[in-house]
């Protein structure tokens, strides 16, 4: 059964078309809770062609620069990218030492904490506006890793302001909408031991391949 479904993705992998692709979504998940192993995802959330795109390894800088090797000149139909990021109740506990302890901490956890009511705007206009008195707290902070954060978002402003241009059609929700599904296959397998098996099965579930011709016809 396995050989049938691994042969039927290989062949929708080959022949799937991503030049439609103009929305990602990247997150990480767990795909071996005892051995605390990860996957970096990719999706492509355009309305009514959303599908898993890209699965790797780990969920390091590396693993994301693969998917952008792999991605190649695709990248250039691309309007917008999602990231959902979410605080975990022990991160939260963590959080509550260093306001003890680190106030440049706190001021830079409640600048990037701030900077999530962007996606509250619906006006590119408001969002600009917004975005631009960020970039200018984050440089008065005097914090070095966020005023670098702000030397970017404004390089790359106008691509970010393309969603709220967008009418608000990319959200973070598909993206986790996509990870529910996704952590559901790996929940009903009990934890797929193999990384070869786990692609192959959630390719197969979220991938939307293109399906091989059949050999055999029924009448």
């Amino acid at each position: 059964m396995f050989a049938a479904v691994k042969a039927a993705v290989e062949y929708g992998l080959a022949h799937r078309t991503m030049d439609d692709v103009e929305v990602l979504g990247v997150d990480e998940v767990m795909w071996q809770r005892c051995d605390r192993k990860f996957l970096t995802v990719v999706y492509a959330l355009d309305e009514g062609r959303r599908r898993l795109l890209w699965i790797g390894r780990e969920r390091t800088e590396a693993t994301l620069r693969c998917f952008f090797d792999w991605f190649g000149g695709n990248a250039r139909n691309l309007r917008a990218v999602a990231s959902p990021e979410n605080l975990t109740e022990p991160q939260a506990a963590k959080l509550a030492d260093l306001v003890k302890a680190n106030l440049r901490t706190v001021r830079a956890y409640l600048l990037k904490e701030e900077l999530r009511q962007l996606w509250d705007f619906f006006s590119p206009a408001r969002a600009c506006f917004f975005l631009v008195g960020w970039c200018r707290r984050a440089r008065r902070s005097k914090l070095k890793p966020l005023a670098r954060v702000a030397g970017t978002l404004e390089k790359h402003a106008n691509l970010i302001l393309n969603w709220f241009r967008a009418g608000g059609a990319v959200s973070s929700g598909a993206v986790e909408g996509l990870n529910n599904k996704l952590k559901i296959i790996i929940r009903r397998s009990y934890g797929f031991r193999s990384y070869d098996v786990t692609t192959t099965a959630l390719y197969h579930a979220l991938g939307k391949l293109p399906e091989p011709p059949l050999i055999h016809r029924f009448h």
